[in-house]
């Protein structure tokens, strides 16, 4: 299940980049967002990690052209995860906020990576687009996954009534 949430987020990024301009108001996140969507399926919090740091990686081998720099991102972005859910539990409004977080703290890390490694003038503007644009599509994916997880997780604890005992 962990597997296949990372993997079905890490290709709607791909998918819907496809589709949308870089002046787009909806810049997908997905797969940043889906160590938070996983995070409660791992009995090894500490695996969050590793899934974030081999998620970065594919992310920039497959998407961009920043070898190590999504790595090291998503590394930061996991630690932050597993840190902020030792003081909250794990539901739906908690899962929101933190995503909102992430998505700010993940455009400031990249937009610090550009200005710190490739010459980039300092433009407050541009990373607040970057954060604006990215806010609306992934706060709506958030909520959708988190619909869909808590609505199976009530059925998983319901009885069957079709087992006769």
């Amino acid at each position: 299940m962990i597997l296949l949430i990372n993997l079905i987020s890490f290709f709607l990024d791909g998918i819907l980049s496809l589709f949308m301009s870089k002046d787009s108001i909806f810049l997908p996140l997905f797969t940043v967002l889906s160590l938070i969507e996983v995070y409660p399926l791992l009995k090894n919090k500490r695996k969050l990690i590793i899934i974030g740091i081999i998620m970065g990686f594919l992310y920039d081998i497959v998407y961009t052209q920043t070898l190590f720099m999504n790595t090291i991102i998503y590394f930061f972005v996991s630690l932050t995860i597993i840190e902020a859910f030792k003081f909250f539990s794990y539901n739906s409004f908690n899962s929101l906020i933190l995503s909102f977080f992430m998505i700010v703290l993940y455009r400031i890390l990249s937009y610090t990576f550009f200005f710190i490694l490739n010459d980039v003038k300092l433009n407050l503007s541009l990373l607040f687009k970057s954060i604006y644009s990215s806010l609306l599509l992934n706060l709506i994916y958030s909520i959708l996954f988190n619909f869909v997880y808590f609505k199976l997780k009530v059925q998983d604890k319901k009885p069957d009534k079709y087992i006769h005992k």
